[in-house]
């Protein structure tokens, strides 16, 4: 994965793996310093909501 800095400085590259997935539900992965992330999936008819949720590691500043 690849994240970069809203003023695009800095460039963030991420590696992991998927731990499970639940079709149309659920696809949690681990980043590769063991954070854990979940992305969920939930069904509003016309459209789908996806979520995903992860720490913020601490290298680097939240703002980045």
């Amino acid at each position: 994965m690849r994240m970069e800095a809203k003023d695009e400085s800095l460039v963030f590259n991420f590696g992991g793996n998927y731990d499970e997935v639940i079709i149309n539900q659920l696809i949690p992965y681990s980043l590769g310093d063991g954070r854990k992330v979940p992305v969920t999936f939930l069904n509003l008819g016309d459209v789908t909501k996806v979520s995903e949720i992860f720490e913020a590691e601490f290298e680097n500043p939240i703002e980045l």
